[in-house]
């Protein structure tokens, strides 16, 4: 385990020098585009999954809607226009699935057709568009209250990956669901929510948690952040669901030590969504 273990800290270190790095150096449109450019490796992961099984997918465009729709999202935040991001956003789906549609048109074997249609909706909809909302956390509420929320976003979430393999390495002994994730443990996930837990008061007491003029309360740091992690361990799970079905243990190499892209990114495509969420509609609003 301790080989394993240290690229696992290398990748790591280097990893949170580059995401502190973006955050407190990198305008707003370097840190979409950095977002952007991550998402659509971890895209070109997941359909290689889908190819691994057979699934066809037009992965050209789907990666470039995931472009698309992340720096639109990003432009409209930016600029005064008279289309809300949402609105915009829409207008880069139901392109996607017009283009999709039509790129059909041109292949000359129909046996898997819909399959390919599904394939591109599914990899659009799971990794770009679930990892746009940080963008939108970002945007919403400014690019200073945005920054600092996507770094709780990253703070809580990653500190429960670590609290939950450290926990389940030490002491875990009660299988969760071995026929998705052989490794995970109710001891290891009772380690993930706590470390969240933790991290998230920690933030709160130490400096506060703001959304604009929005402040978080202590009530707020202990709903959301156990919300935030339950719903990071529920995005590792799906990947991890994805990975069984194909037979494969990382989505890629990229990463010494911790996999691939999709690896690193999984925990946030349902944390991001569900920290806008609770922050868009029940705080801020």
């Amino acid at each position: 385990m301790l080989p394993a273990l240290g690229k696992r800290l290398i990748s790591a270190t280097f990893i949170v020098a580059f995401v502190l790095a973006a955050f407190f150096w990198f305008p707003s449109w370097a840190q979409a585009l950095t977002l952007a450019v991550l998402s659509a490796v971890a895209l070109w992961e997941f359909y290689a999954f889908l190819s691994s099984v057979g699934i066809p997918a037009f992965k050209g465009l789907g990666v470039a809607a995931g472009l698309g729709l992340q720096g639109i999202t990003w432009y409209a935040y930016s600029s005064s226009g008279r289309l809300h991001a949402a609105e915009w956003e829409l207008l880069v789906i139901l392109a996607l699935v017009l283009l999709t549609l039509i790129r059909c048109f041109y292949r000359k074997k129909c046996d898997k057709l819909i399959l390919t249609m599904a394939g591109t909706l599914l990899g659009f909809f799971y990794v770009p568009f679930l990892l746009n909302f940080i963008v939108k956390l970002l945007m919403e509420w400014g690019v200073d209250s945005g920054r600092f929320l996507v770094l709780y976003l990253l703070l809580v979430v990653k500190w429960s990956d670590a609290g939950a393999y450290f926990v389940g390495c030490g002491c875990g002994r009660h299988k969760m669901i071995p026929r998705i994730s052989p490794g995970k443990t109710w001891e290891g996930l009772a380690g993930g929510l706590g470390t969240g837990l933790l991290v998230s008061l920690l933030v709160y007491f130490i400096g506060g948690i703001r959304a604009g003029d929005t402040a978080f309360t202590c009530f707020d740091a202990v709903t959301i952040g156990l919300l935030i992690t339950a719903a990071g361990v529920c995005g590792d799970l799906v990947e991890s669901l994805f990975k069984r079905s194909v037979g494969v243990k990382d989505s890629s190499g990229v990463i010494r030590g911790m996999g691939g892209m999709l690896d690193v990114l999984d925990s946030l495509l349902f944390a991001a969504p569900v920290l806008y969420v609770c922050v868009r509609f029940f705080l801020a609003a």
